[in-house]
């Protein structure tokens, strides 16, 4: 079955029902020569899709997610989704990746975005 949602997948799993999401097809289309349109290229753009359209739970790096605040202006919107999630900071490799990012938002945004971004993490 195809299904994005990770806890419904887990349970599917569990019942004995194969699972999967749309990453796990991305990747398997893309490492199977019958579709030369799956390039790894192509499958690093669709990442960026789903990115861009706040999916979260990606497979992308810590560059990819700062070129995508950088597209949008330094704005913490599509590129700051997966940091909402309460799981990404249960994970001491995760934040530490959100060190590194919010390290780069400060050093390559617009003073005016430093500011606000400084100001919505306070949530003020």
């Amino acid at each position: 079955m195809w299904c994005d949602d990770a806890a419904l997948r887990a349970l599917l799993l569990k019942a004995d029902v194969p699972a999967f999401g749309t990453v796990a097809l991305l990747r398997c289309l893309t490492d199977h020569d019958d579709y030369s349109e799956f390039t790894h290229e192509r499958y690093r753009r669709d990442l960026r899709t789903l990115l861009e359209s706040y999916v979260v739970d990606l497979p992308v790096t810590t560059d990819e997610i700062t070129d995508l605040a950088q597209a949008q202006d330094w704005t913490p919107v599509a590129a700051a989704a997966m940091f909402a999630r309460r799981q990404f900071w249960a994970n001491e490799a995760l934040r530490s990746r959100w060190t590194r990012i919010a390290e780069k938002v400060w050093e390559n945004a617009p003073a005016r975005s430093r500011a606000g971004s400084t100001t919505r993490s306070l949530g003020r």
